[in-house]
């Protein structure tokens, strides 16, 4: 768990409604309305494990609005996996952003050592720490991905129900 920003969470039902894609290298979310994603600009990327998996934070609400991006297969970890149980809602960054000079994104975080685990029977995957605490929280921000945090920090994103797309073997 990386200590670096904190996180607050709306359990209000508000999550983004969309599905998840695989196609052997990266992650889509693609939502039901694009338009949303198109015309608020990031105000912070977070960037996940060695594959550069990205959520995307929008500038003025802090909100987190999309995940996806760049995880191999091939550094896949299989293992047994427990979805957590998880409240519908809001992802925010809590605290204040650095801005970076002459670029459209405002700051970016890179967490590089946390590995991808992998359950195939429940097609489900997770990207951080897999152990689950009771004072954990977690929130599906986007429709089957959830954040959890330890405190007020990540701790890990989990996806489930994906849909592999180009005949992606696993």
């Amino acid at each position: 768990m990386n200590k670096r920003y904190i996180f607050k969470i709306l359990d209000n039902e508000n999550y983004i409604k969309g599905k998840i894609k695989y196609d052997g290298l990266e992650f889509l979310f693609e939502k039901q309305s694009e338009e949303v994603f198109k015309c608020k600009r990031s105000i912070f990327i977070l960037y996940i494990g060695a594959g550069y998996n990205r959520i995307i934070f929008l500038e003025k609400s802090k909100k987190g609005d999309w995940f996806g991006g760049f995880n191999n297969r091939s550094n896949w970890i299989n293992r047994n996996l427990e979805f957590p149980k998880s409240v519908k809602g809001e992802l925010y960054l809590e605290c204040e952003i650095e801005k970076t000079d002459g670029n459209d994104i405002l700051d970016e975080w890179y967490i590089e050592d946390w590995s991808t685990y992998y359950d195939k029977e429940k097609n489900i995957v997770c990207i951080g720490d897999y152990n689950i605490n009771n004072n954990d929280i977690a929130v599906e921000f986007c429709e089957n991905i959830i954040a959890v945090l330890e405190e007020k920090y990540l701790k890990a994103i989990w996806i489930k129900n994906i849909e592999f797309v180009d005949d992606v073997k696993i």
